[in-house]
């Protein structure tokens, strides 16, 4: 056994007390005794032999027995999330630090300084790598510390469009207007228009053909090709030109986060009112309304994004001359769906219109995208506070729609992952996200693409989501050659690998994924 013995007596001790063992000789009461191992009668041995000697002084050397009188040292646990030795914390979260001790008398926790012999606490969000410290002393002096590195994913950021083909749809297909919304390209939006009276035109877009399985609002694993559908006026017949199958194309769109826009015909047709339009919001609309009339809308609603993205645009909330054709009457009721919202108010305008609500949003899940809908035609101005209506409408629609690529799983060490169906590819444009999570002490990440078909790019991150303008390592050879990344002394966690449809084929390409790491 050695130990250091703070006594005055000891000049050579430096004032903290180390036991490397306790002696069983110990007895844990008010008596403390001491077995010396000698015989009973030892007193009537000389003193060199009777073993009287005073404690041992630790820095001699010696092994002697404990000074009873400091008693035992203190211990201390400290854990995060009940974890000594915690995972990375996603950026700006929280975490439950918490720490018992035992034969102390007072603990210090920092950063913070908490005190308290046991205790827990609720971080604030950590945004870098942090320390928690703790230290506890006892009455006699003997000091326990502990401490605990609490490891912290940077920050993540995904560019807006990332991931998609365009940002918008333009359907004025048929028994569809052909307006170009001016607004898209005010915003700068990647927009492509569909202008065709032909139903096999349209449907070989719209529903799908043998270039491409599913049609242009989907990719091949049915995410949203397209951030937005904008749905021109005309008539909500559009609908039964579509089919069956086209209109379960933007249902499927609009539940997997595309959003959908729309103005008169393209509000009409998202209700269940008619077995040929899309059944996107479970409601029907009234259309007894006036034909070739003008009117103007009042948004009280200062504090929705929407207006307020209509302020900052327009330098006001109040929009004239706006052109009405029979459109939709929207009244609001209580059996409306949850998430279903009602902007603006139809005023200068005789009739039922007067005092009615201007656009219907809806949003039923996290995971879909947002509907709005416009019961008249702001659409048809070129430019001034009408352009801007339409701009703020868009902007609210795309916020509230997909931002971030499908995570397609989680990769399993030395099991490749084969996607090589038609559901499975990876389209023009796409990202398939993948996670990995790396255990402690591994020494070697290697990840492979291959059996690709057409050019197919790698991307790996760590903590976040990979992109071919912001990641850790990346392989983009040109061609459908096999993609490598090799990575030395991988950061213990989550790890992020994307792979990139490169390529122009809608029906996209096929590859396996495998990740080996030791």
């Amino acid at each position: 056994m050695s130990l250091c013995l703070l006594s005055a007596c000891l000049g050579s001790c430096s004032g903290t007390i180390y036991l490397d063992e306790v002696d069983s000789g110990i007895e844990l009461d008010s008596g403390i005794e001491f077995d010396s191992g000698q015989p009973e009668d030892a007193g009537d041995l000389p003193a060199d032999e009777a073993g009287d000697e005073s404690p041992v002084d630790a820095a001699d050397g010696g092994d002697g027995p404990v000074n009873p009188d400091l008693g035992l040292p203190p211990t201390v646990t400290l854990l995060v999330n009940n974890q000594e030795d915690p995972p990375p914390a996603p950026y700006n979260t929280t975490a439950t630090v918490s720490w018992t001790s035992t034969n102390a008398s007072a603990c210090e926790l920092n950063p913070g300084a908490h005190t308290g012999l046991s205790g827990s606490l609720t971080t604030p969000g950590l945004t870098e790598d942090t320390t928690y410290s703790i230290s506890c002393i006892n009455e006699s002096g003997l000091t326990a510390d502990a401490a605990v590195v609490i490891p912290v994913y940077p920050q993540c950021e995904w560019p807006e469009g990332e991931g998609f083909a365009y940002d918008l749809l333009v359907d004025g297909g048929v028994d569809l207007s052909d307006v170009e919304p001016t607004a898209a390209e005010f915003l700068g939006l990647r927009y492509w228009s569909l202008f065709t009276e032909s139903e096999s035109y349209q449907n070989q877009f719209l529903v799908g053909s043998d270039e491409d399985l599913n049609g242009v609002l989907l990719y091949p694993d049915n995410a949203p090709r397209y951030r937005m559908v904008y749905v021109n006026g005309g008539s909500s017949g559009h609908g039964c030109t579509l089919g069956a199958e086209g209109r379960q194309r933007f249902r499927t769109f609009f539940e997997n986060g595309g959003s959908y826009t729309g103005s008169c015909a393209g509000a009409y047709m998202v209700n269940t009112g008619s077995q040929c339009h899309l059944d996107l919001w479970d409601g029907w609309f009234e259309s007894d309304t006036p034909w070739g009339v003008t009117l103007s809308v009042v948004f009280t609603e200062v504090d929705h994004p929407l207006v307020m993205a209509l302020e900052e645009l327009a330098g006001t909330t109040t929009i004239d001359d706006i052109s009405h054709y029979g459109g939709p009457l929207y009244q609001p009721s209580d059996s409306d769906p949850p998430g279903t919202e009602y902007l603006g108010t139809i005023t200068n305008v005789h009739g039922v219109l007067e005092g009615a609500p201007s656009i219907m949003a809806y949003k039923p899940t996290l995971d879909s995208g947002r509907l709005v809908v416009h019961a008249s035609h702001p659409e048809y101005a070129s430019g001034g506070t009408r352009r801007d209506l339409m701009a703020a409408t868009f902007l609210y629609a795309l916020a509230g729609g997909l931002k971030l690529p499908f995570h397609k799983g989680e990769l399993q060490n030395s099991e490749p992952v084969v996607m090589n169906q038609d559901e499975t590819r990876v389209g023009d444009e796409q990202y398939h996200r993948w996670t990995l999570d790396i255990p402690p002490g591994t020494t070697t990440l290697e990840i492979t693409a291959r059996g690709i078909s057409e050019d197919v790019d790698l991307y790996v991150s760590y903590g976040c989501p990979s992109h071919r303008d912001t990641h850790d390592y990346s392989s983009a050879q040109s061609g459908p050659g096999d993609e490598y990344i090799l990575i030395a002394d991988p950061s213990r966690g989550i790890w992020h690998v994307s792979v990139f449809g490169s390529h122009d084929l809608w029906n996209g390409s096929s590859y396996e994924l495998v990740a080996d790491w030791r």
